[in-house]
């Protein structure tokens, strides 16, 4: 199976990064053009193979790497990401179920990744942004996570969502793909935008503790079989709020 290989300049949200693109598997050949190169970033979508996959050739680039992409086809062993103590951007949607520790990534300021139950040292205090998919996550665990702006939490479709936190810095919220049950607890002065959009349920949902959030200005639901006590938020001029057409509105 044949392997593409680029190198280009992206401008990204940590900076400007000279990045290697590899589609297909690593060689040799992908090594020696990251350092030829002066790369500091990595972007591999590796092919489907019947071998293990894993992608501890990167701890090669550990002094070097600080922006790092991937997306697999099938499950990655990727357990060698905790040494990867420079990256400041990691985005690793590698269906991973093995234990991943993230203690070390101190400097990490965004994060996506396929949830697991022994992910940790994920809410270091420089995060500013963190997006979950197969979410396993309560919000609250990433109250330690001060700078933290941005949250995304996409779930498996059943699962309920426990999103009582004290996020002082959060702006935007969005859940996907599962149940929100309640929005009591949500401590989120600078919230901006909530985006809620779960598979169709039976509940119904108060959304009045959402009043209390002074700097809100778009809700966005879809999930629930209705909202109630909607009326102070619908009242407000600065606010759009919107439900999807097969959402009720209950007084």
């Amino acid at each position: 199976m044949s392997t593409t290989v680029k190198v280009r300049t992206l401008r990204t949200p940590v900076g400007t990064v000279r990045a290697l693109e590899v589609e297909g598997p690593w060689t040799s050949a992908c090594t020696a053009r990251f350092s030829a190169d002066g790369c500091d970033g990595v972007q591999w979508r590796p092919p489907k193979t019947k071998d293990r996959l894993a992608c501890d050739h990167l701890v090669e680039f550990r002094p070097e790497l600080r922006w790092l992409r991937m997306v697999t086809p099938q499950r990655m062993d990727d357990g060698a990401i905790g040494q990867l103590d420079r990256l400041e951007s990691l985005s690793a949607l590698t269906r991973g179920r093995n234990p991943l520790d993230l203690s070390d990534l101190t400097g990490l300021r965004h994060v996506a990744l396929d949830d697991r139950p022994e992910l940790t040292g994920f809410a270091g205090r420089r995060l500013e942004g963190a997006h979950f998919a197969f979410n396993e996550r309560r919000l609250a665990e990433l109250e330690q996570a001060s700078q933290l702006t941005q949250v995304k939490l996409e779930g498996s479709g059943t699962r309920s969502v426990d999103l009582r936190a004290r996020m002082p810095r959060l702006t935007q919220l969005m859940v996907l793909t599962s149940k929100v049950e309640s929005l009591d607890g949500l401590d989120a002065p600078n919230l901006v935008s909530l985006y809620l959009d779960g598979r169709r349920s039976d509940h119904v949902l108060d959304v009045g503790p959402l009043a209390d959030l002074p700097n809100l200005r778009s809700v966005s639901i879809r999930g629930p079989r209705a909202v109630r006590n909607s009326r102070p938020l619908e009242a407000r001029e600065d606010l759009s709020f919107g439900t999807h057409s097969d959402v009720r509105i209950e007084s």
